[in-house]
């Protein structure tokens, strides 16, 4: 079914869609003995169902009173106000002052200068923006992860039997960990990255049935190892065919 995602994943069949609803059954028509089987002549048959219209009077044309027109509007002009002359304003040259105001660009405020900057950024992970006649070359090998709701150790006693949320990514093997962490902590970029990500793991998490988890290996953003793309982590495109997706906590150290 559309709009709901495949929360069960099975090493036989992959992910188990949702059941269809069952197919709507049309009710039978029944027709009784005491129904009219015959239609009554067109003079006995009230109006409008009359045959072309013979037994029904035509009906009255309505006349549509034409609106007049509404009244011009008049243009009020405004008066311009003078502007009063400053007191002790200094001639030097002996100019008649003509009452013009200095162009002072008010520097812009703190404020407006962040947004400014924050507008410049680059979002890494949105589509990117193609010219006209240009191609794309996707990614050949992908891998399906489920991360977790930020800062859960779904390995923890507390978090057993419990309907847990997740989202689902179809990412490409390429990419690294330290990508993913930036990706779900909401970084821009990797300037972003590390100032939000600095303090934060990536740990896999194996399925051991019945909504539990035990804890996997760990990855710290500033690891060394966090650069490794998934495929070198042992992560490749049979993840989420025929071997069960990558399960990902993403918690702070």
């Amino acid at each position: 079914m559309a709009g709901y995602p495949p929360y069960q994943w099975r090493a036989d069949g992959g992910y188990l869609q949702p059941t269809p609803p069952p197919p709507q059954v049309p009710s039978d028509m029944f027709m009784y003995s005491n129904q009219q089987m015959y239609w009554p002549p067109w003079q006995f048959m009230p109006g409008p169902i009359g045959i072309y219209g013979l037994a029904q009077p035509t009906a009255p044309q309505r006349t549509i009173p034409i609106l007049p027109p509404p009244p011009p509007v008049e243009k009020k002009e405004e008066a311009k106000k003078e502007e009063p002359k400053k007191e002790g304003s200094k001639k030097d040259d002996g100019k008649k002052d003509d009452g013009k105001k200095d162009d002072k660009k008010e520097e812009p405020k703190d404020d407006d200068k962040a947004k400014s900057e924050s507008s410049k950024k680059l979002n890494q992970w949105g589509p990117p923006t193609l010219m006209p006649g240009t191609n794309y070359m996707f990614a050949t090998e992908t891998l399906m992860l489920h991360i977790f709701k930020r800062a859960s150790k779904i390995w923890l006693p507390k978090y057993h039997d419990k309907a847990l949320e997740f989202k689902i990514f179809k990412a490409n093997t390429q990419k690294t960990v330290r990508q993913m962490i930036e990706h779900t902590m909401g970084a821009m970029n990797a300037a972003e990255g590390a100032e939000k990500c600095k303090g934060w793991a990536a740990t896999e998490c194996i399925e051991i049935g019945e909504a539990k988890f035990i804890k996997g290996t760990t990855i710290e953003y500033t690891s060394d190892k966090a650069k490794s793309t998934f495929e070198a982590c042992g992560w490749n495109g049979r993840r989420g065919e025929d071997l069960p997706p990558v399960w990902i906590a993403i918690h702070k150290t």
